[in-house]
């Protein structure tokens, strides 16, 4: 009879492997923490990701899914001149606070919701409000022209960072790709426009 063989191997586990995040996108988000006085923290906070991921990236050490975070980041960084404007220009008012909430619980629950008050009431700048404050929120308003399927493909794809986008898939297959599992909130204002 003879005794069973044991194999020890003392391998240590793969290094996982560097991810290549854009000089240009580096370059942006270094200089966006530079002038806001930020934290890897806070920045992190901001764009949806984590310090780790904002840590690794401005130093040219990226690990992880780069694709998700060069979405988000690209996205906040295109449509920070806007928030910026939007947040100076208003103020928080009893609706704007209500949409918040609202707004939120909705983002929290990864659920679908409609608010509805009669036109004037302050939704719109209730939003821009949210949105100013929550910068992975993405926020499109549409008119009679841009409620079919096009038009609103259209204006989603208009407010996401494209430079990723290759043309060998549909503007509405790049725009479910970057939003997947995001937990990332799509708001529509003017929605009954949709058609």
């Amino acid at each position: 009879m003879t005794q069973p063989t044991t194999t020890v191997t003392n391998a240590a586990p793969a290094a996982p492997l560097k991810r290549y995040i854009p000089e240009d996108i580096r370059q942006s988000l270094a200089d966006y923490k530079k002038e806001n006085l930020l934290t890897d923290k806070a920045l992190g906070k901001l764009t949806g990701t984590s310090e780790t991921q904002i840590n690794r990236a401005l130093n040219d050490n990226f690990v992880g899914n780069e694709v998700e975070f060069l979405a988000k980041v690209s996205d906040f960084l295109k449509n920070d001149p806007a928030r910026r404007q939007a947040k100076a220009a208003l103020f928080q008012t009893e609706i704007s606070a209500a949409m918040k909430a609202f707004l939120e619980t909705v983002r929290r629950t990864e659920d679908i919701g409609i608010a509805y008050c009669p036109a004037g009431k302050g939704k719109t700048c209730g939003i821009a409000l949210y949105v100013a404050e929550t910068p992975t929120a993405v926020s499109i308003t549409l008119s009679k022209w841009s409620g079919g399927a096009n038009g609103l493909e259209r204006a989603i794809f208009d407010t996401v960072d494209t430079r990723a986008w290759k043309g060998n898939t549909s503007r509405g297959e790049f725009i479910v790709q970057r939003f997947r599992d995001s937990r990332r909130l799509i708001v529509i204002d003017n929605a009954h426009r949709m058609t």
